[in-house]
């Protein structure tokens, strides 16, 4: 089996954004969030898009083999993570939201330990599914 295109691993990292936002929905404290396109069902909406976009620039960082393998899907995890929420924060507020976006996705994870659980096991079956795919 060969590495899936750069484009199939983006739509990978799309699904893990939209599934990690359902995890903030569900677990994460989103009282200050109360425009249409910062309410729950925007975030996950404007979470894959942004994920995929990231996912495009950051998804030859998973699937090596190895510890270092690991290490560089947590870099890429972490750093894929980080535009996700830089480009979610543009399309809602532009600048503002570049810049806050990143801090309160980190703020969200750490006082509600659960999303950051949900998010490193969605980034872990990610960077299995490519060390199978690569074989």
């Amino acid at each position: 089996m060969t590495r899936p295109a750069r484009k199939d691993i983006a739509v990978a990292f799309g699904l893990v954004g939209i599934l990690t936002a359902f995890a903030l929905v569900v677990f994460g404290d989103l009282r200050e969030l109360h425009d249409p396109w910062t309410g729950p069902i925007g975030v996950v909406i404007i979470a894959g898009p942004s994920a995929w976009m990231a996912g495009f620039l950051f998804g030859g960082m998973f699937g090596q083999q190895g510890a270092m393998g690991w290490g560089l899907a947590l870099l890429g995890a972490c750093l894929s993570t980080l535009l996700g929420a830089a480009i979610g924060g543009t399309i809602v507020l532009p600048l503002f939201g570049t810049i806050i976006a990143p801090f309160a996705l980190l703020d969200q994870a750490i006082a509600h330990p659960t999303i950051a659980l949900v998010w490193l096991c969605l980034m872990a079956v990610l960077h299995l599914a490519l060390l199978k795919s690569k074989g």
